[in-house]
């Protein structure tokens, strides 16, 4: 299993990756973040 967390500044984007990365079944998305200091918090 491969968790991830998606960090970018579009939010369309995310939303985008979300959708393509929750499609696989080994993949688990943690959350989101529109910078990377957010993602590090």
């Amino acid at each position: 299993m491969t968790t991830v967390l998606i960090a970018d500044d579009q939010p369309l984007q995310r939303f985008g990756f979300r959708m393509l990365l929750e499609s696989q079944d080994d993949i688990t998305v943690l959350g989101e973040a529109s910078n990377g200091g957010e993602a590090i918090r």
